[in-house]
Protein backbone atom coordinates (compact mmCIF):
# COMPACT_ATOMS: atom_id res chain seq x y z
CA UNK A 1 0.00 0.00 0.00
CA UNK A 2 1.25 3.47 -0.92
CA UNK A 3 -0.12 6.74 0.43
CA UNK A 4 0.29 10.25 -0.96
CA UNK A 5 -0.82 13.57 0.60
CA UNK A 6 -1.63 16.69 -1.42
CA UNK A 7 -3.24 20.08 -1.00
CA UNK A 8 -5.06 20.96 -4.21
CA UNK A 9 -6.76 24.24 -5.10
CA UNK A 10 -10.35 23.18 -5.76
CA UNK A 11 -11.20 25.96 -8.16
CA UNK A 12 -14.91 25.95 -9.01
CA UNK A 13 -15.30 23.45 -6.13
CA UNK A 14 -13.77 20.67 -8.25
CA UNK A 15 -10.73 18.40 -8.32
CA UNK A 16 -9.72 16.39 -11.38
CA UNK A 17 -7.84 13.08 -11.34
CA UNK A 18 -6.70 11.85 -14.73
CA UNK A 19 -4.32 9.69 -16.69
CA UNK A 20 -1.31 11.58 -18.01
CA UNK A 21 -2.34 10.92 -21.60
CA UNK A 22 -5.94 11.99 -21.14
CA UNK A 23 -7.41 14.73 -23.26
CA UNK A 24 -9.79 16.18 -20.70
CA UNK A 25 -13.38 16.52 -21.86
CA UNK A 26 -15.04 15.93 -18.53
CA UNK A 27 -16.06 19.53 -17.88
CA UNK A 28 -18.80 19.21 -20.49
CA UNK A 29 -20.17 16.08 -18.77
CA UNK A 30 -21.46 17.85 -15.66
CA UNK A 31 -25.26 17.68 -15.46
CA UNK A 32 -27.86 17.83 -12.67
CA UNK A 33 -27.35 14.17 -11.72
CA UNK A 34 -23.56 14.55 -11.58
CA UNK A 35 -23.95 17.61 -9.36
CA UNK A 36 -26.21 15.64 -6.98
CA UNK A 37 -23.75 12.72 -7.03
CA UNK A 38 -20.82 15.14 -6.50
CA UNK A 39 -18.71 13.47 -9.19
CA UNK A 40 -18.44 12.59 -12.85
CA UNK A 41 -16.22 10.06 -14.55
CA UNK A 42 -15.04 8.97 -17.96
CA UNK A 43 -12.71 6.14 -18.89
CA UNK A 44 -9.47 8.01 -18.13
CA UNK A 45 -10.51 10.62 -15.60
CA UNK A 46 -12.88 11.63 -12.86
CA UNK A 47 -13.75 14.89 -11.22
CA UNK A 48 -15.35 15.40 -7.84
CA UNK A 49 -16.92 18.32 -6.04
CA UNK A 50 -15.49 19.74 -2.85
CA UNK A 51 -17.18 21.68 -0.07
CA UNK A 52 -14.83 24.65 -0.46
CA UNK A 53 -13.41 26.66 -3.34
CA UNK A 54 -10.02 26.66 -1.57
CA UNK A 55 -6.98 24.44 -1.07
CA UNK A 56 -8.29 21.10 0.18
CA UNK A 57 -6.40 18.12 1.61
CA UNK A 58 -6.47 14.98 -0.52
CA UNK A 59 -5.00 11.64 0.42
CA UNK A 60 -4.46 9.03 -2.29
CA UNK A 61 -4.09 5.42 -1.21
CA UNK A 62 -3.05 2.72 -3.65
CA UNK A 63 -4.08 -0.69 -2.30
CA UNK A 64 -3.12 -4.26 -3.11
CA UNK A 65 -6.47 -5.68 -1.97
CA UNK A 66 -10.07 -4.51 -1.69
CA UNK A 67 -10.19 -1.95 1.12
CA UNK A 68 -12.47 -2.13 4.14
CA UNK A 69 -14.16 1.27 4.09
CA UNK A 70 -15.76 2.38 7.34
CA UNK A 71 -18.97 3.96 6.04
CA UNK A 72 -19.74 5.83 9.27
CA UNK A 73 -16.44 7.73 9.02
CA UNK A 74 -17.37 9.40 5.71
CA UNK A 75 -20.13 11.80 4.62
CA UNK A 76 -20.27 10.79 0.96
CA UNK A 77 -18.66 7.93 -1.00
CA UNK A 78 -18.59 7.26 -4.72
CA UNK A 79 -17.02 4.53 -6.84
CA UNK A 80 -15.89 4.41 -10.47
CA UNK A 81 -13.27 2.93 -12.79
CA UNK A 82 -10.16 4.70 -13.97
CA UNK A 83 -7.95 3.54 -16.83
CA UNK A 84 -4.31 4.65 -16.57
CA UNK A 85 -2.39 4.05 -19.80
CA UNK A 86 0.71 6.18 -19.17
CA UNK A 87 1.66 5.09 -15.65
CA UNK A 88 1.24 8.68 -14.51
CA UNK A 89 -1.73 9.98 -12.57
CA UNK A 90 -2.40 13.72 -12.31
CA UNK A 91 -4.26 15.41 -9.44
CA UNK A 92 -5.26 19.01 -10.07
CA UNK A 93 -7.80 21.77 -9.81
CA UNK A 94 -9.82 22.32 -12.96
CA UNK A 95 -8.03 25.60 -13.78
CA UNK A 96 -4.51 24.22 -13.16
CA UNK A 97 -2.01 23.71 -15.97
CA UNK A 98 -1.62 19.93 -16.48
CA UNK A 99 2.20 19.86 -16.86
CA UNK A 100 2.51 21.61 -13.48
CA UNK A 101 -0.06 19.42 -11.69
CA UNK A 102 0.70 17.10 -8.82
CA UNK A 103 1.40 13.61 -10.09
CA UNK A 104 2.18 10.12 -8.95
CA UNK A 105 3.58 7.12 -10.77
CA UNK A 106 1.26 4.11 -10.81
CA UNK A 107 1.19 0.82 -12.63
CA UNK A 108 -0.55 1.16 -15.98
CA UNK A 109 -3.94 -0.53 -16.18
CA UNK A 110 -7.47 -0.27 -14.92
CA UNK A 111 -8.33 0.72 -11.36
CA UNK A 112 -11.40 0.79 -9.20
CA UNK A 113 -11.50 4.17 -7.49
CA UNK A 114 -13.37 5.09 -4.33
CA UNK A 115 -13.71 8.79 -3.58
CA UNK A 116 -14.45 9.49 0.08
CA UNK A 117 -15.61 12.87 1.39
CA UNK A 118 -15.30 13.80 5.06
CA UNK A 119 -15.98 16.86 7.20
CA UNK A 120 -18.52 18.33 4.78
CA UNK A 121 -20.54 19.86 7.64
CA UNK A 122 -17.50 21.68 9.06
CA UNK A 123 -17.46 24.54 6.54
CA UNK A 124 -17.63 28.08 7.93
CA UNK A 125 -20.51 30.34 6.93
CA UNK A 126 -18.24 32.30 4.58
CA UNK A 127 -17.08 29.05 2.92
CA UNK A 128 -13.40 29.77 3.53
CA UNK A 129 -12.57 27.56 6.50
CA UNK A 130 -13.36 23.96 7.29
CA UNK A 131 -12.09 20.51 8.09
CA UNK A 132 -13.34 18.90 4.90
CA UNK A 133 -10.98 16.23 3.61
CA UNK A 134 -10.97 13.77 0.75
CA UNK A 135 -9.48 10.35 0.24
CA UNK A 136 -9.10 8.52 -3.05
CA UNK A 137 -8.50 4.79 -2.83
CA UNK A 138 -7.22 3.04 -5.95
CA UNK A 139 -7.16 -0.72 -6.48
CA UNK A 140 -5.69 -2.26 -9.64
CA UNK A 141 -8.46 -4.45 -11.08
CA UNK A 142 -9.64 -5.74 -14.44
CA UNK A 143 -13.22 -5.66 -13.16
CA UNK A 144 -15.44 -3.13 -14.94
CA UNK A 145 -17.85 -1.39 -12.59
CA UNK A 146 -20.59 1.12 -13.18
CA UNK A 147 -19.96 4.49 -11.51
CA UNK A 148 -22.20 4.84 -8.48
CA UNK A 149 -22.81 6.59 -5.19
CA UNK A 150 -22.21 4.20 -2.29
CA UNK A 151 -23.17 6.66 0.45
CA UNK A 152 -24.97 9.90 -0.26
CA UNK A 153 -24.52 13.04 1.81
CA UNK A 154 -27.90 13.92 3.25
CA UNK A 155 -28.63 17.58 3.76
CA UNK A 156 -31.10 18.65 6.45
Amino acid sequence: MSTFQFDVFADYFQVLVCDGGSESSISDAWNEQAIRDMFISTENEFSFNTARNMDVPIEIVICNKTPAIELSKWDHIVQCCLNVTTGCLYILGVSDFLPEAKQIAVESGQYIAWILYGGLDSISSDGLEGDDHYQIILLRSDEKITPKVIKRKSYN
